[in-house]
């Protein structure tokens, strides 16, 4: 009696009764039958085209194999190409990313030598002027504007002072003459 091959595992290339394998190559060695067994082919084997191969395997059930099996393959092709599409959008990530990091630099770098010119226009305008020149020019400016407030002012102050000194209350205020009162009592 034949050995049928169990569901879902295909043709294992069983010998007779006994269950061994054999070893060297035959007609039910590893390999032989190759699954699927299409319904128009049959088993490659044997090349029978009934309901079942020499195997022991339904036909509808290899084609249903070889369609699980052509949708598995069709599978690991899509992942492959998502796994390349992958790759190259993160390739492509990594090129902007240092892109705008390339771009970046060489703005900060534009950025920095702009504040240093700057910088050294200031100080060297700064450097170059002599400090006790400055110190005179500016004491001097000072100087000038007080003379002039004082220019200014001078005849106001002096009919102040006149007036305070020659203008003298005769009449005592309130909190005065309370003073007085008391100190008299």
């Amino acid at each position: 009696p034949r050995s049928a091959a169990r569901p879902g595992t295909g043709c294992r290339g069983r010998g007779r009764a006994t269950g061994r394998r054999r070893r060297g190559p035959g007609p039910h060695s590893p390999g032989t039958c190759a699954l699927p067994h299409p319904p128009s082919r049959g088993c490659r084997r044997t090349g029978s085209t009934g309901s079942r191969s020499r195997c022991g395997i339904p036909l509808e059930m290899a084609a249903a194999q070889g369609k699980s099996q052509e949708l598995i393959q069709q599978l690991l092709h899509a992942e492959k190409e998502a796994e390349a599409l992958i790759a190259t959008a993160k390739k492509a990530r990594l090129a902007k990313l240092k892109q705008a990091k390339d771009k970046a630099e060489e703005d900060l770098k534009a950025f920095r030598d702009e504040q240093e010119r700057k910088f050294q226009r200031e100080t060297g305008a700064k450097a170059g002027a002599d400090p006790a020149a400055e110190l005179q020019g500016a004491t001097r400016k000072e100087v000038d504007l007080v003379s002039r407030d004082y220019q200014n002012n001078k005849d106001k102050t002096i009919a102040y002072v006149i007036s305070k000194v020659l203008d003298v209350p005769t009449q005592l205020s309130a909190t005065q003459l309370q003073a007085l009162n008391m100190g008299v009592a």
